[in-house]
């Protein structure tokens, strides 16, 4: 990759090209769409997690343990738009984890 040891200088060109390849990722287990169906059904969500809609698509989401709510989209272009504002944190991670988790669950003894 750095060509010869002897020489002092590399393509950096072909360090990134390399490195930027993007891995194959599986589909995801739950898209944004059924995200967004998901978190207007308030009967499919675990105790104590409130979500209130703030615009479509965007919501207010909070949850036991949470010291302030979340801003949260489950619209794809804004969240490609403004990846400042739609950073994921471990926080919201964790909770859309369990969400996601004890709806399945909850969804699955309604049918």
């Amino acid at each position: 990759m750095f060509g010869d040891p002897a020489d002092p200088y590399f393509d950096l060109d072909a360090i990134t090209e390399a490195e930027l390849d993007e891995p194959v990722r599986p589909a995801p287990y739950v898209d944004l769409d059924a995200l967004d169906l998901l978190i207007r059904r308030p009967e499919l969500l675990p105790p104590g997690v409130n979500v209130d809609s703030m615009a479509l698509r965007e919501y207010k989401y909070s949850a036991p343990g949470m010291k302030e709510p979340l801003r949260v989209t489950t619209d794809p272009e804004y969240f490609d738009s403004t990846p400042r504002r739609s950073n994921f944190g471990h926080q919201a991670v964790r909770s859309f984890q369990k969400l996601t988790k004890s709806s399945r669950r909850r969804w699955r003894d309604a049918s």
